[in-house]
Formats: C-alpha cells, structure tokens, sequence
C-alpha cells in the first residue's frame, strides 16, 4: 500500500484530467452507451484499488465538484474496508488528512460535497468511537471557528456520529453500553455548548444544521441537559427569524414531549410547553412557511395530553386563548386545524374543563358562522394545504365542523342550560339565510322562527350534522344525574319538527341536492325518537315516522315518471338509509312503535299494491321485506300478535298454496319467457314467479325477527345471532309458521334442482357465474334487472337469478327452522332429499353449505348420518374440481379472470360450510371464539359399533379433502374436530392412517402462510393429541420438523405445547415432541424465549425430572444455547 499523503498533498493534472473526462463522459447522457460503460468500469477499477489513496485525497479537494465527490465517495470505502488493517502510524496520518479536508471548504462550495466531507469525518470519528470522544470535538471545534462552511461540515460529522452511536448503543454488550453512555454524556455537553453557539449563528445553514444535530442527538442523549445551560432548547425556539430552524426545533420538541427522561416528566414537559407562547408571538398564518410551522405547532402541541402525568393541563387556558386568535383567520385550513386541536383537548376531561367558557362560546359559534363559508381550497389556498387537512373517513367540512358543534354543546350545555338551544336555533338561522352575515362578536338569541329563505346545500347538510350531535348530547344528559333538561326540551323538540316542515319545502325546491339532506337528517331519528319518554309538546315520534316513509318512497330529480328499475343509486341509497333508520327505531323502541303500526302497514299495503308503468311496485323487494321486520318487530305488545302476523302474511302464503295446488311448481319455475324484444307485457309466468320469490323473502323476514328481534340491520346485510332469542310467548308463533311454510321451502329446493335435470332451455347452462353472481344483490338496491342491461339473452339470465334467489331464501328458511328446533325426523328425511344432487351447480352447494348445511348438522340423528354423509361427499364433488380447475387456470382474458375469482370465492364458502358440518358432527361447536365441545354428540360418532366405521372413515377423508382445498376457516374447523376425536381415534389405526398420511402435512402446508400464525396452536393441539399413534411417530417427527421451518411463533404457543407435552405418559412420545420444541426453539431469536424456557421448565418438572435438570435456570440455559438433549431431559428409566 502507498504511503499515505501529508495534508498538503497534490495530485498531477493528468490523472486530474482523466478522471473528470471519465465522469463527464458517465454523467453525459449523449455519449454512447459503449463509452459510458467504458469509463464507469475504469471508474470501478479506480476506486476500488487501495494503491490510489494518495489520489483519492487529491481528488477530494480537486476544484472540479463531480470529481470532488468521486475522491470522498474513494476515501469513505476505503475506511470502511481498509482503515482497520492499518498500523497506527498510518492511522494517525490518515486521520490528520482527512481533518484538514474541513479547511478546504468556502461559501462556493456546494451542498452535496460539504454534506459528503462530514459524512466521512462522522464515520472516523464512529469507528474510534468512544475513544474519540476527547480528542475530535476540541479539534474540530477549533477548526468550526474558521468560517461558518466549516462549521456547517463539523455539525453534519457530527450528525452521522450521532446517528450511528443511535444504532449501535442498544446492541452493544452491558459493559459496553455502561461505557458507551458515560461517553455520551461526555459528548453531550461539549456538543451542546458547541450548538448553542451554533444556533445564535446569523448564518440560517449552520443555524438548520446544528437543530437537525440536536434532534438526532435526542435519540440517545439525556434530554434533561436541553434544557440546563446553555438551554439549547429555549434557544432554538427564539430563532424566530429562521423558518428552517424552527422546523427542525419542532423535531427537538417532539422527542422532548414524547421521550422524557424517567422522574423528570414534569420538569421537562413544563419546561417545554413554557415556550409555546414565545413560539406564537410572532406568527403570520398568511405566509406559506409560517403557516407550515403554525400546522406543525398545533399538531405537536397536544401530544403530550394523552401522557399519565399530563402536564399540560396548567397550560391549555394561555394556549386555548392563543389558538382563539387565530380562530377567526380567513384561511379554512388553519380554522381546520384549530378544530383538531380542541377537538384533542375535548377527549380529556380535566384538559376540557380548564378551557375557558368564552373560548368554547366563541369556538361554537364560529363553527356555525362558517358552515356558509364551506367551500373546496381557493385560490390562495393551494389544494395541497387543504388536503394536508385529516378529516377521518369523510372529508367534508360540514361533517367535522358537525362534530365540534355536538362536542362543544356538549360541554356548554353542563354550564349553562339554555345554551344548547340557543345554538341550535342560531345553526337554522344561518343555515335558512345564507347571505344574512351578523357581526361574528354578536350572540344572537333565540328567535323562535326559522326565515323561509332557500339555503344552500353546504349550509343545510353541516347544520343537520350539528343538530344531530346535540341531540344525542341531550340524549345522554337525560340520564345523568343533577341535570335539568326540561326548560329546552321542548325547545329542541320544537325546531326538528319545524326542521322535518322546512326540509320537506327545500325537497321541492331544491331537488339536486335533497337526497343528499334526507340522508343528513336520518341518523338522528333515532335519539330523536327514544326521547319520547319525556313530556313534549306535539308527537316528533309520528313526525320521524312519517317523514321516513316518506323518504322511503322519495324520487330524485326528474324521477318523479322514473321506473323503479331505472331510478338512480343516490335515490336507492337515500331510500334505503330510510328504511334502515325506521327499523333501528323500531327496534331501540318497539313498544314505543306500536301505536304507530297502523301507519306503517297501511303504506305497506299501498305501496305492494301501487304500481309503475312496467308493473313494478313502487316500493322494491328489499324496501318491502325491512318494512316487513319492522312490523313484526313493533307488534310484539299487541294482544293478538299471531294473528297480526299470520294476516301480514296471509297473501304470500294463499300465493304459495295457489301454486302448488293448481300449477306444477316445477313448470311455473323453469317454464320458457317468450321473447321480449318486441316489448310485449310479460308472461304471467314471469309474475308468478316473481310473487313467489317476494314471498319467500317475507316468510324469512318474519321468522328471523322472531328468532332475532335486536338484531339492529336488515337481515340481508347483517349475519344472524348463533342463539335464537325466542320468547315463550312467540315459541308457538315459531312452530306454527315453520310448519306451514317448511314443506313450501323444502319442495321449492327439491323443485329447483329438479329444474336443473328435466327438459329446460339448454342455454340456461350456457350462462357465466360470474353474470349471474353480478345479479346477486341487485334485489338489496331495489332493482331487480336494470332495463339497460345488453344481454341478448337477459329473460332466460332473468330466470337464472330468480332461481339462484329463490334457492337461497328457502335453504335460508329451512336452516332458521333447524337453529330454532322446528324440524321432525321426518321433515329432515325431506330435506336430506332435496340437497344437492351430483349435477347441481356450484352456487346450489354454496346456498345449502352456508344458509343450511351447519343448522342441519346439529340436529341430524345417528340413524340418518350415512345419508348426511353422503350428501357432503356429493357436495365435495362438485365444490373440489370447480376449486382445483380455478386454481390451475391460466386465463388471461378479464371476464375468464372474473369468472375464476367468483368461483373460487364461491368455493371457499362450500368448503367453510362443509368444515363446519363435518366439525358438528364430532361435536365441536365454535361460538364466537369459544370452541365448545359437546361430549355427548363425540361419544356417539366415534363409538367402537363397527357399523359406525364407513362413516367414520368418510368424515375422516372428508376433513383430508377440504384442507387440499387451502380454505383456512374449513382447516381450522376440521382441525378441531379431529383434534378432539382423536383420543377415540386412536383405537382404529385404520382411521389414524389418513389423518397422519394426509391431513398433518396439509395442515402444515397451510402454517406457512403468515397470515395463518394463529392457526399454530391448533396444528401443535392435533400433534399432540395423536401421538400414541406407535406406527406414525417417524411421521409425526419428520412433519414437526417441517413444521418448525416456518418462522412466527411466539414463546406463549411454544410454553402450551410444552404443558400439553408434560402430560403425556409414554417416554417416547416426551421424546419426539421435545424434540419437536427443539427444533422450533433453533428457529427463533432470543427476544422470543423467554415463554417457551418457562414451558419447557414446567414439562420438566411436570415429569418428575427436576434433579436430572439440575434446576430451572439449567434447563432454561440448554433451551437457550438450543442444546437441549432430550435423553438427558427425560431419562431412560
């Protein structure tokens, strides 16, 4: 190697020239790509020989920049490679070369290479470190003095330092670190006087430079000493005039806030938040670098509120007050801002209370003011600061401002008790009149009437949001104790009635935009009708009532002679929030709704009987079917319930009995649609059919709220309860509605898939899944089949749909009536015969595995589980082929794709269905995330009665062919339930054979996805649980070897394997699972062992071991060293 240069080293021209020439012609984007690759290879070879070290010096302080940086880029790999190989003699030479690089820096000196030279001397300095904590801060400080670019060098050496000794404090050894933190606090303080002097500087670069020191030096240094002279902290914050320091000090003040030293929070935090007022003085949230520091201020500030100690509640008042005057600043995003914070300070009680009443006064009324002033960014507003604005799932204005309004009412409403009130008239009065502009200093009080001019949307929806959260604050006031809301309750009552009057009149006039008002006023229906406890003036209740049904037949703009099929989704969303509203109502408060029932049937009754130009009812099935549940939920008071709801349903049925009587069911199903194209009426066939489906959809929609009456959702957009809620009294309503509707529903099934064997359109099977699973759902939005749809072939894609629906609902009906009890040995034959048959179609097994097939398993009866069985062999048939062809496909062609991934997603739900069947029947039950196992139902199925064996076999291949399927629901079903059946298992090595051959490596194969980390324990529960199986116990060794590849595991699962191991008898079966831990535990790092070193010390004194052991901190240290040697651990005798 050559000897290393002295400080005042040169380099000759030509090997100056040649590397410049090399660069350029790199950097030159003109040149050939053959030159290119020329020079950057004689470049490589350049750089990385060590005997051009005196050159790379050279280089570094050449006048050409690019090549500048080539020569410091040179020396930075040659100390990271090569430095430690030198004898100390070079060392110091190399060291004293590389400090006088910071004497060949000046003003014209740009950035990059300033920012490159102290990055090279931060690493020396790293690599002798903490030798070097004495000798490089007093040299490099004498050199900072020689001209601010030096200083600029210095700071940035020592910012690399300091991020490197951030890094490597928390892995050194304990010496180590005890050393490393004495020679931190060493450097701390020489660093921190160096900085503060820094800081003072007039330059803004070395100013920016020494604050990003500082907050890096805030990862690792003792934060006590920024506020201890020289107070570098309070220094920073006074550097006003410095828009970049005082980013970077808010980088300071966020470690301070967040990582306060232990025993010192109050001192700390108090002393920082003392100089927030210094730091708002002289704000202009005009100026863009202003404004940027005042959003960053604002954001940091309320950090610290959700800290145990909380010091800075003795500070909200004077900051609240600050914040109050930028309140009224013209720019929403600082306004938006503003919101933010006291709307952190509303979630702390004690912190809420400090601020003063006339901020929050002040605070709501501003809101109000300038929900007219609601608008997207302007033009001195770039969209960027707008956006930078989070306003939760909904960025509207109205929405948030909404929300403060409520929280701030909230507040007033426990310090002065008309103030609610009077808000709330003051909300309608600037939202009805939008160019009435009041002194903003003013407080109007309440007029009693609202103007009658036409508001704006803006305006209209951020009221009704702020009057919704009221409400529900007066809600929750009428409960506490020592509150009088009496004096504004009528008040309140009085304006959302005079609200439901004036919305009506701004429907009409304002049609654009009403639906988007009506969906503003539903959610607080609700708490507007559960307060009709209270003595009010008026009935608001029967106004609500009204006003959503209403809603529920409402029409947008130039709807009013609209088909139903043709209506937009804005109008079927905003009636079916109507729909929604009504039933939560109702259910909060069914005696409350009882007297209204009258009204709600009678515009039942119309609107099914009402219809539009193409026949259609100008309500939809789903409209209908919710309208439905919501009379059979409020007639729960009535005295003659059953009747009420058997007349509810009077129709329906005779439309049902009609048809089965006079016409072949399967006929009126399946039978042909006359062409269409020439806009004929259609088909009485199409009528019938459509009836039946709606009918269908009542006898399920009746049943569920008898079994379900809290459920708050619509049936179809909320999945049932496990456990039936049925009264004593509806238990006879129950069974008398199952048994006239059950033979319907099992005959319209058994039809159905009749349909799909006799003589029908061929081009019925010609039909995509996926169009027909697009289909799917249409009836929740209230179109059937839009008009528009190009299909040439849409009557018969038509018929598809009404079938899949109509399978659906009544496998629906079918398993309701299994969970409820309802069904007779007799009936379950029937049902057993009208499952899928080997040709039916995959959507067929999807309705029965999800809608039936778990009800069915947990009332089936010994006698008839061959037959079950059977059924699920037929179902697996059809499901695993339709996965497997899906799974192999190599379509490229967007509708193939789609098709693929809805018979998939179609598949998935057979598999889960089957898994849970198959996990009924060993008697494990999943109730919530309880797994519930019934004993009685275990005993039965795995019984030694040798004419049990066929069905024990199919159930045990079964669960082996659903986990092929890699469906993680289904694995974990049939996991379980082989799982507990194993210990009967194990007497019929013939039934053990497939779950060790088969299943275990599936099951494996399934851990390995990370998303399954949960699933481990179930995986270790299975192994251990068949471990007595003599003739798989090589198997089982080789799979849990396998298993413990896969990384993951947390040192709880492996301390419950070791518990489970404890308890088993033989001594080989100790010595395979623990040697399966042993190899999990080699997997895992040492921050995970702690759980699995208890585990494994519990095993071992559970066996009786303790003294082979030695003692717990012996077996703990061979688990860590993973030495564990498990003939030492469990002994040979």
């Amino acid at each position: 190697m050559n000897a290393l240069p002295s400080s005042n080293a040169a380099m000759g021209s030509g090997v100056d020239d040649t590397i410049t020439a090399a660069l350029m012609a790199v950097f030159d984007p003109a040149a050939p790509a053959a030159s290119r690759q020329e020079a950057q290879q004689y470049l490589d070879a350049f750089r990385s020989n060590t005997g051009n070290l005196d050159a790379f010096f050279a280089l570094s302080k050449a006048n050409d920049p690019q090549a500048r940086h080539f020569g410091l880029s040179a020396l930075s790999d040659f100390l990271e490679r090569f430095f430690l190989t030198l004898d100390l003699p070079q060392r110091d030479l190399f060291r004293q070369s590389t400090l006088s690089l910071t004497a060949t820096v000046d003003q014209t000196t740009p950035v990059f290479v300033k920012n490159k030279i102290g990055a090279l001397l931060g690493g020396l300095m790293f690599i002798e470190w903490p030798q070097c904590v004495s000798d490089y801060p007093m040299r490099l400080g004498a050199d900072a003095e020689a001209s601010d670019s030096a200083r600029e060098v210095v700071l940035y050496a020592f910012r690399t330092l300091s991020e490197c000794v951030a890094e490597k404090l928390p892995n050194l050894p304990t010496d180590a670190r005890r050393a490393a933190i004495t020679a931190v606090s060493e450097l701390s303080r020489t660093l921190l006087s160096f900085i503060a002097d820094s800081v003072a500087s007039t330059s803004e670069a070395v100013c920016t430079a020494a604050i990003g020191l500082t907050a890096v030096l805030g990862q690792w240094m003792p934060m006590s000493l920024l506020l201890e002279p020289p107070h570098v902290l309070s220094q920073m914050v006074m550097q006003l005039n410095n828009q970049a320091g005082r980013i970077g000090a808010l980088e300071v003040l966020d470690v301070a806030l967040r990582r306060p030293p232990e025993g010192q929070h109050d001192v700390i935090l108090s002393g920082v938040v003392a100089l927030f007022p210094a730091m708002f003085t002289s704000l202009d949230p005009t100026d863009d670098p202003d404004y940027y520091f005042f959003v960053q201020l604002v954001q940091l500030f309320p950090s610290v509120s959700s800290n145990q100690y909380n010091p800075l509640r003795p500070h909200v008042p004077a900051v609240s007050v600050l914040l109050g005057q930028f309140a009224e600043h013209p720019s929403h995003a600082v306004f938006g801002h503003i919101l933010q914070f006291f709307l952190k300070i509303l979630r702390d009680d004690k912190s809420r209370k400090a601020v003063p009443d006339e901020i929050w006064h002040r605070l709501l009324y501003l809101c109000i003011h300038r929900l007219d002033k609601k608008g997207g960014p302007s033009e001195d507003e770039p969209s960027s600061l707008f956006a930078a604005i989070d306003f939760g799932d909904d960025d509207k204005w109205a929405d948030y401002m909404g929300v403060l309004i409520g929280r701030a009412a909230d507040t007033i409403r426990l310090l002065a008790p008309h103030y609610p009130a009077q808000a709330l008239w003051l909300a309608v009065e600037r939202c009805a009149s939008q160019d009435s502009n009041p002194d903003p200093g003013q407080y109007p009080s309440p007029t009693g009437h609202c103007t009658t001019k036409s508001p704006g949307y803006a305006t209209v929806e951020g009221a009704l949001h702020g009057l919704e959260a009221v409400v529900s604050g007066i809600e929750t006031a009428a409960t506490a104790e020592g509150v009088t809301i009496q004096p504004y309750t009528n008040e309140v009552y009085q304006l959302l009635l005079q609200a439901l009057q004036w919305l009506t009149t701004f429907q009409s006039q304002h049609a654009i935009v009403a639906f988007r008002v009506v969906t503003a006023l539903i959610p607080f229906a609700a708490p507007l009708a559960r307060l009709s406890a209270l003595q009010i003036e008026g009935d608001p209740v029967e106004a609500v009532i009204r006003f959503l049904l209403q809603s529920i037949e409402w029409r947008g703009p130039h709807e009013a002679n609209v088909d139903m099929v043709d209506l937009s989704q804005d109008t079927l969303s905003t009636r079916r929030r109507a729909c929604n509203a009504l039933l939560t109502i109702v259910v909060q408060s069914p005696a409350m709704s009882t007297p209204y029932l009258e009204i709600v049937y009678r515009f039942y009754q119309s609107g099914c009987e009402r219809r539009d130009s193409q026949g259609f009812p100008v309500l939809s099935e789903n409209e209908r079917a919710t309208l439905v549940e919501a009379m059979v939920v409020a007639s729960g008071s009535l005295p003659d319930r059953q009747g009420f709801i058997f007349a509810l349903l009077e129709s329906d049925y005779n439309q049902w009995t009609s048809a089965l009587q006079t016409q072949d069911l399967l006929a009126v199903l399946a039978a042909d649609k006359p062409d269409l194209a020439s806009n004929n009426a259609r088909p009485e066939e199409w009528a019938t059919r459509r009836k039946l489906h709606f009918s269908m959809r009542c006898f399920v929609s009746v049943l569920r709220r008898l079994m379900f009456p809290a459920m708050m959702s619509h049936g179809r957009s909320q999945r049932s309860p496990l456990s039936p809620e049925i009264s004593d009294a509806d238990r006879p309503i129950v069974q008398l509605l199952t048994s006239a509707i059950l033979p319907i529903a099992v005959q319209c099934v058994a039809a159905i898939n009749r349909v799909y064997t006799g003589p029908r359109d061929p081009r019925l099977d010609s039909f995509p899944q996926v169009e027909v699973n697009g289909l799917l759902g249409k009836i929740g939005t209230g179109s059937d089949l839009r008009s528009d749809m190009d299909h040439p072939d849409n009557d018969l894609l038509y018929i598809q749909y009404l079938l899949h629906e109509l399978y659906e609902l009544s496998a629906t009906f079918i398993g309701m009536a299994c969970k409820a009890g309802c069904v007779t040995p007799d009936v379950v034959l029937l049902i057993l015969d009208a499952l899928p048959q080997p040709h039916s179609k995959l959507f067929h097994c999807r309705c029965m595995t999800k809608r039936l097939l778990p009800e069915l398993s947990a009332v089936i009866s010994m006698d008839m589980m061959e037959i079950f069985v059977s059924k699920l062999d037929t179902i697996i048939g059809i499901a695993g082929p339709a996965l497997a062809a899906s799974a192999s496909s190599a379509s490229v062609s967007r509708e193939a794709i789609e098709e693929e991934m809805v018979i998939k997603a179609l598949g998935v739900d057979v598999a889960n269905g089957v898994g849970i069947a198959i996990s009924s029947c060993f008697g494990v039950r999943t109730v919530g995330h309880v797994v519930q196992l019934d004993q009685d139902a275990l005993t039965r199925i795995t019984g030694p009665d040798p004419a049990l064996r066929p069905v024990q076999l199919a159930l045990v291949r079964q669960a082996s062919m659903i986990m092929t399927w890699g469906c993680m629901v289904a694995t974990k079903k049939t996991t379980r339930a082989l799982e507990a059946a194993a210990p009967h298992l194990i007497q019929l090595p013939e039934l053990l054979e497939p779950v060790v051959t088969e299943v275990l490596p599936i099951a494996i194969q399934a851990v390995a996805d990370p998303k399954n980390l949960d699933f481990t324990m179930e995986i270790v529960g299975l192994v251990c649980a068949i471990h007595t199986s003599l003739h798989g116990v090589n198997k089982l060794h080789l799979m849990c070897a396998e298993l413990a590849k896969y990384p993951g595991y947390n040192g709880s699962a492996y301390e419950q394997a070791a518990q489970r191991i404890a308890g088993l008898s033989a001594k080989k079966q100790r010595k395979v699972m623990f040697a399966f831990l042993q190899t999990l535990v080699g997997q895992i790092g040492e921050a995970k062992q702690g759980s699995t070193v208890s585990g494994v010390s519990a095993a071992a004194t559970a066996e009786g071991r303790v003294e082979r052991a030695q003692n717990k901190a012996q077996a703990a240290d061979f688990m860590m060293r993973g030495d564990i040697n498990v003939a030492g651990l469990m002994g040979d005798g």
